[in-house]
Parts: structure tokens; sequence; C-alpha cells
């Protein structure tokens, strides 16, 4: 398996010399598709300093069949090299702020104010648009300027925390945390003051093509549904989109909305209306087959299926001792090392441990 860095606009791939990258694991989420992934990094210390220039990239992930198996953003680093430890993550990035506050007039009387949004534009430029809006309880038209602008002063870009402790020897290594592109719905709040109503998948539509800055579009399957478009703009795009997804299709049996973010970056939606069809069994030495019998390698981590275990005694499954052979796949994640796939139920709270044989 191997792992490249490729540019988020080109998509053209990134040299990393005197750097190795292997992925650890990754996994899907039903409604998200590629969900998270950790790339462990090795290296000599300068090549390992110039990785840190590349958060934001896209990462692309290629399982040992040569198919991609996983896509999304660089998020966060740790780079480990002698007794030093550096972190870097977009996590603490916002470059574009405001501040929501309260401001009270000489007879005491509150109103609920917003200061107006500023911008680092190169920061911009650079990661695209990630938004925070700080509560500032009570202040003054001034003072919530201020409280703004020093945010923005301390959050416009990515933060380096160094950590030091006992020397680990000359060589450096990392590990690289990875997220996938619907996570940055959220990276920006959403506001529709229509009161008119539109279809579910309309609705998805609207928000992605406003707020999805790294996605290119949509293609959505109906759901007849229809929602008002109100929203206040309180919360992040990919927050409204789950809401509508999680109402799934109605009328339709085994109606479980599925979506993904496909590596061409299209945010795309299906469901089953035949359970047999979306169907994996799993024998007694844990290959993985889809229902015509072809084996499904684990390394391509399925989710928004149904999976089969075979070879469960009955009186496990009678007696509550273990859950019903068919259980939909809301999440999965893969470790490369073990080879192992963990498939996480909907709804359920243990997941099952698979572990791949020889």
């Amino acid at each position: 398996m191997n792992v490249s860095l490729r540019n988020a606009t080109t998509h053209t791939a990134i040299p990393l010399p005197g750097v190795d990258l292997f992925p650890s694991r990754y996994s899907w989420h039903y409604h998200y598709g590629p969900d998270q992934a950790s790339v462990s990094v090795r290296g000599d210390p300068n090549s390992m300093f110039n990785l840190m220039s590349q958060l934001g990239r896209e990462v692309i992930i290629r399982n040992e069949f040569s198919l991609d198996v996983w896509w999304g953003i660089l998020y966060s680093m740790e780079i480990r090299w002698g007794s030093r430890t550096i972190n870097v993550s977009l996590g603490s990035l916002s470059n574009r702020v405001v501040v929501k506050y309260t401001l009270k007039n000489s007879k005491g009387t509150a109103k609920d104010k917003g200061t107006a949004w500023v911008t680092n534009d190169d920061s911009i430029a650079r990661y695209g648009t990630k938004e925070l809006k700080v509560p500032g309880g009570e202040l003054s038209d001034a003072a919530a300027e201020g409280l703004r602008d020093w945010v923005l002063a301390q959050r416009g870009l990515p933060r380096q925390v160094l950590q030091t402790g006992q020397s680990q020897g000359g060589s450096a290594s990392g590990l690289l945390t990875c997220k996938g592109w619907f996570s940055t719905l959220n990276w920006r709040y959403y506001y529709n003051a229509s009161k008119s109503s539109v279809s579910n998948e309309q609705m998805i539509s609207d928000i992605i093509t406003d707020k999805g800055q790294f996605l290119i579009g949509s293609d959505l399957i109906e759901t007849y549904h229809t929602t008002v478009q109100t929203r206040d703009g309180a919360r992040q795009a990919g927050k409204y989109v789950i809401d509508l997804m999680n109402i799934g299709v109605n009328g339709a049996t085994d109606a479980i909305l599925i979506g993904w973010v496909s590596k061409d970056r299209v945010y795309r939606t299906s469901y089953g209306e035949n359970l047999d069809q979306l169907k994996l069994y799993v024998d007694e030495r844990d290959i993985w087959r889809s229902p015509n019998g072809t084996e499904v390698p684990k390394s391509t981590c399925p989710v928004g299926l149904y999976f089969h275990l075979q070879g469960v005694p009955s009186t496990l499954v009678q007696g509550g001792l273990f859950p019903p052979s068919d259980n939909f796949i809301a999440r999965s994640e893969y470790d490369v090392a073990s080879r192992s796939l963990t498939v996480e139920p909907l709804l359920a709270s243990s997941p099952f441990n698979l572990t791949e044989t020889e």
C-alpha cells in the first residue's frame, strides 16, 4: 500500500524526497465516504520540516491491488526528532472571524449584535476559508471588534506546538492525521432566509454549492421529502446536510440514505431497494464475499452495506447473546499492519473486530 500527497487544486503529485509515508489505518462513514486516516512517516529531519509546509494538501491512499481506497485532506501532523515533538493542525485555524455579542444601552436594554467579518486573505488563499463565530458576551462595539481582531491574529494561520522531552535519537518520525473532504463542509456556517420549501436533495445541493469550497458539485437521488429552506446560520453547513441525510427516503424499503464524496469530489447519494444485493457475506475464515461469491478485499473498507456473519450458532442469536445476522455497516476502519477490519453497525455501541487470516 502507498500514500501520495497532491496539490488540492491541480491534483498533481507532490514529490517528497527524503520522506517515506506508510498508511496506518483509515475509515469510511456511510454519510461522509472517506472519514479519517492516519499515516506514519519517517525521514531525515530537514525533509520532515519541509513536510510541515504540506498541511492542507490532498491525500490519496492506494491499496495492495492498486485501487484508490481513501482520499481527503492532510489535517494535522506530529513530527518527532531528538528530544523534540512539533504538532501543527488545521484544527486551530480560523481565517474568517466574527464576534457575536450583547450591547446594553443607557437604559440597560440589551441588543444582540455581531461585528463585521474579518479575514486573513493570504491564509484563505493557501488553506481555504475556515470560519469562526466567537461568543463575546456583553461587550461594547469597540471591545467586540478588538476581540475579533485579536482572535484572527492568533488563529489566522496554523500554529506550531513544541514539546520537549527525552531524546529519541537523531532520526525523525511522525504521524499525519487526515480527514475526508466532507469534513470541510463544517468549515463554514450556512444561512438561508428563504421560507419556501424545496426537496431535501435540492436543499443538500444548494448547501454544497454555496459552502462546499473543495467540492465540485453533487449527484443526488430523489428522497421524496421536502424541507423549508430557512437556516439561521448558527450551525455549519455539513451539520445541516447530515440532518437531511438522517431523514432518509420516503416510502422506500430499507431506505437508509447513503452519501459519500467521490474521488472527483462530487457528493453522491444512494440507497438500496434490494437487500440481497447490498449484502456482504463473512465466512468462518473472515473472508468477505459479495452475493455472487466474489471476494471483497477488506482494504476497500466497505460501508453502507449489510453484512451477514455465516457460521454463527443459532442459539447465540436466539438467546440474545449475538446481534442478528444482517447488520448495516455505518462505519468501517481498516488497520493496515494487522490487516483487520472493524465494522460498526448502525446505532450499535460495540463494533465487531474481524482480523484477516493469512
